[in-house]
């Protein structure tokens, strides 16, 4: 599957900061411990979808993403 255009970046990138203003706006958690993100970037290192340092499926950066709270894998393989 090829990588998202670049307005599905940008419409993927805009939802992912809306739901970091809604965290944040709620008092809730926008990042995850260091050992969820590495646990994280664990299952990504060995995906199929992964394409250097970024999510086929969505096209986001996985580095990023990985360690944000508010964000799942678009695969559902992340555990938390």
């Amino acid at each position: 599957t090829p990588m998202p255009g670049p307005l599905e970046l940008v419409k993927n990138a805009a939802a992912a900061g809306g739901r970091v203003l809604d965290a944040l706006t709620a008092g809730g958690a926008v990042t995850v411990s260091p050992v969820v993100r590495e646990a994280r970037l664990a299952v990504c290192q060995g995906c199929p979808d992964r394409n250097g340092a970024r999510c086929d499926k969505c096209g986001c950066v996985l580095a990023w993403k990985a360690g944000l709270a508010t964000e799942r894998c678009p695969m559902r393989r992340w555990r938390a």
